[in-house]
Order: structure tokens, then C-alpha cells, then sequence
């Protein structure tokens, strides 16, 4: 009698522990990020699951290939400092633990390299003001240009 009252006991009990430690849902997690010329990343972490969980983004940063600008001449245009096409982030921005129903907000510096392997910032990287003597030697005002008109942020 004990015997049976203990076997389902039992049974009761690792039932219970089963269908406790079974799937408690899925995290879905999302994130909106931006990014200065300095490498501050700034991101907002939204989690529209049913349970808690965490993601990372990292960013680069990519110039625009002037040779496909009609009438923009390589050799006396430059867009910026660095080596290649794509500045890299050396780090990734994280969410930590995020709620269901939840939002996280975080910023971090990051460290970039371009394809060289230079430590470079995004402004850096992308600034045109490196073409400005070119328009002062001839008496002209350069325009005024956002460092994010000759290159795009990639979020990933």
C-alpha cells in the first residue's frame, strides 16, 4: 500500500517537474539603433514575446562608390580618411536580459576599423571637408555636407 502510494507520488511529482520545465515561450526580440560620427551606438531593445531573452547589433559603416556618381572623378573627390569601403565596429552593442513586454534602452562607444586595420570614426572615415582646400583654392564656399551623405549606416 505505501509502495503504491509512493510510486504515484512519484509519478506525480516528476509530471510536474516535466511539464514545469517544458518550453515557457519564445523571445522575440527587435531593436531601432543609431549611431553619431563620434561611434556612440544608441539602441532601443523591444521584446513583443513570452519570455525573456537578450540580442546583440553591431554596425558598419559604408562609403558610397563614387565611380558610380555621373560625373564625379575619383582622383578629385575623396570621401574621408581611411582605407576601403566599409569601416567595422570592433564590438557589438548588447540588450542584456529583456522582459516580455519590455524595452531596454543602451548606448556604448564603439571602436571601428576600416579595412586596413586602422582605428578610425565614422566622421573620420566619411567626412568630405578633406576636399575643402580644393574649393577655397579656387575662392569658392564648400558646401555643407553631413558626413552621412557619403556614407550609410549598416545595423546587423
Amino acid at each position: 500500500m505505501i509502495n503504491k502510494i509512493l510510486m504515484k507520488g512519484s509519478l506525480v511529482i516528476c509530471l510536474f517537474t516535466i511539464t514545469a520545465c517544458g518550453p515557457q515561450g519564445e523571445p522575440d526580440l527587435s531593436s531601432s539603433c543609431t549611431l553619431n560620427g563620434n561611434g556612440l551606438g544608441k539602441c532601443e531593445f523591444m521584446n513583443s514575446g513570452t519570455a525573456e531573452g537578450s540580442m546583440c547589433t553591431s554596425f558598419s559603416v559604408e562609403k558610397f562608390d563614387t565611380s558610380q556618381v555621373e560625373g564625379v572623378d575619383d582622383s578629385l573627390f575623396r570621401i574621408g580618411t581611411g582605407t576601403g569601403l566599409v569601416l567595422a565596429s570592433t564590438d557589438s552593442l548588447c540588450s542584456g536580459l529583456v522582459a516580455p513586454g519590455d524595452i531596454r534602452e543602451r548606448e556604448k562607444s564603439l571602436f571601428f576599423k576600416d579595412e586596413a586595420g586602422r582605428s578610425l570614426t565614422p566622421y573620420e572615415f566619411c567626412d568630405t571637408s578633406s576636399n575643402y582646400e580644393d574649393y577655397w583654392q579656387f575662392g569658392l564656399t564648400p558646401p555643407e555636407n553631413s558626413w552621412t551623405d557619403f556614407c550609410s549606416i549598416i545595423i546587423y
